[in-house]
């Protein structure tokens, strides 16, 4: 009677916690990005720790950023029999990085300025895509299946902070293409829209959350909490700062699924002999490595070239985020059609 007792609330409260990859706490802190809101905190309660003041931001790009952005290309390339069914992305799409890149490098005011704008515009909306992916593929995992309704609802609220960075952006989103601050009507009413967005980017998770318990569905708090920090990094900070620490935390975020993802791919393989620390270590120090080429040496080489070297690093950074986003829409694509009735495993994509 007394183990019955005791067993009861593990069994009821796991589908609330949801499947985890690792364990509750290390899920929750990096995939769910609980980490986030004592950082947070931090930065409302010390307006002084901007990125520009900050020593610790070029460690974090060292560390996380830039093997994220290069993590996308090392999956393509290393995803068990995935290379033959991407050959666009595989081989096509770096020569067009190659031509897109030199090009606006030479005529930057013309063309460059753009491009980065284009990757500034795209990257919240990345943010927003990769959250939505990580909240469904959690729900899955958990047995929370959600109908086209209910996905169509989620992913809309998902996108609330991608639509609310771009009306509010000062260099790109809506900036890119109108000059807000000459229509002072104009301004005013994005600054009012920006306030009702807010308010819907909280309010609507936990209204859908009591929805599909009503429904008979529990929705792992994971999911709940992907989505609600994605808000947070959107919402409490400038545009400037939102997109520092968004890209620091969903570089994290990003790191640890895809590791994971990676590493269970390679020990399901006939005759691997090697264990998990082996599989992730080598991932992510390949993915280091092609990070530090791209965003320091491959800039240095337009310099060397005897271009402007300030205008070679925008512009690549661009490039290589643009990357990233398109293959990242390919890597979590399965190649493998579903069995009928049956959800895929795989990670919706995110680009």
């Amino acid at each position: 009677m007394s183990t019955q007792t005791m067993q009861q609330p593990v069994s009821d409260w796991a589908p609330l916690i949801g499947r985890c990859y690792m364990n509750p706490f290390w899920d929750y802190a990096l995939i769910g990005s609980a980490v986030t809101i004592p950082a947070i905190i931090l930065v409302l309660m010390y307006p002084e720790l901007t990125p520009e003041s900050m020593s610790i931001k070029r460690n974090c790009f060292l560390l996380f950023n830039y093997a994220h952005f290069a993590s996308s290309a090392v999956r393509l390339y290393t995803k068990p029999g995935d290379v033959p069914h991407r050959a666009f992305a595989s081989y096509g799409l770096p020569g067009i990085a190659l031509f897109v890149t030199t090009v606006c490098i030479m005529w930057p005011e013309l063309l460059g300025k753009h491009l980065w704008a284009l990757a500034e515009t795209w990257s919240p909306y990345h943010y927003a895509a990769q959250a939505y992916g990580l909240a469904l593929m959690y729900c899955f995992r958990s047995g929370c299946i959600l109908n086209k309704f209910e996905k169509r609802l989620f992913w809309g609220i998902c996108m609330l902070p991608f639509v609310r960075a771009f009306l509010l952006a000062e260099t790109s989103g809506l900036a890119w293409f109108v000059d807000v601050q000459a229509y002072p009507g104009l301004a005013d009413g994005l600054q009012k829209a920006g306030i009702a967005l807010a308010v819907l980017i909280f309010a609507l998770p936990n209204i859908v959350f009591f929805m599909l318990q009503d429904r008979g569905k529990t929705l792992p708090l994971i999911a709940w909490l992907i989505v609600a920090t994605n808000g947070l990094w959107w919402v409490t900070l400038s545009y400037s700062d939102a997109w520092f620490w968004a890209t620091i935390f969903h570089s994290l975020q990003y790191l640890v699924i895809i590791c994971i993802v990676h590493t269970q791919d390679k020990m399901k393989q006939p005759g691997n002999t090697a264990g998990p620390f082996f599989h992730v270590s080598t991932f992510y120090v390949a993915s280091f490595f092609l990070g530090m080429f791209l965003f320091l040496i491959w800039p240095q080489m337009y310099g060397w070239a005897g271009f402007n070297l300030e205008n070679s690093i925008l512009i690549v950074w661009g490039t290589v985020n643009l990357h990233h986003f398109i293959v990242d829409g390919y890597i979590w694509r399965s190649t493998k059609k579903p069995k009928p009735g049956s959800p895929t495993q795989a990670l919706p994509a995110t680009g």
